[in-house]
């Protein structure tokens, strides 16, 4: 199989699908970066998924980037919860408040990734809603979270 067949997929996709999903963007120059891979083979990656459905609308911006604006992973009717939520209340409950800033520093990712997982424990109800530039209040107990995911990160 060569890359011409249109069956082949790249091998780098796996990973160009986590690099993408961590920085919430799909973007040719941040896979070549990452990657350390040329322009053609970052720009297939990309193609590839699209083609696959990991990537709905892609639009351009003005400086040839390209930002998804719909994922498998990030759609609102979608069950997916990330990974990192259990983590992330856990630091919420350590520090008594809940806030996209302290998730990115905590975790090291990056803002559209944070602010996904606070929206999820929005709608768990786990933290409050928005109230302007204040800090989210934490609404579950450290007895409740580990009632509910156990003890796996201590």
């Amino acid at each position: 199989m060569t890359k011409e067949d249109n069956n082949f997929v790249d091998p780098l996709l796996p990973q160009a699908l986590k690099i993408c999903i961590e920085n919430g963007v799909v973007s040719i120059s941040l896979l070549q970066r990452k990657l350390s891979i040329g322009y053609p083979r970052a720009a297939q990656i990309v193609d590839q998924m699209e083609e696959k459905g990991y990537t709905s609308q892609v639009l351009p911006k003005q400086n040839g980037e390209q930002d998804v604006i719909q994922s498998k992973t990030t759609k609102k009717n979608d069950n997916f919860v990330d990974p990192l939520l259990p983590q992330a209340l856990k630091i919420c409950i350590d520090n008594g408040v809940a806030s996209t800033t302290m998730i990115q520093r905590k975790l090291l990712i990056g803002y559209p990734r944070a602010a996904r997982i606070i929206d999820q424990m929005e709608e768990r109800g786990y933290i409050s809603s928005t109230d302007g530039t204040k800090q989210r209040a934490v609404y579950i107990s450290i007895e409740e979270y580990y009632s509910i995911f156990g003890d796996i990160y201590d």
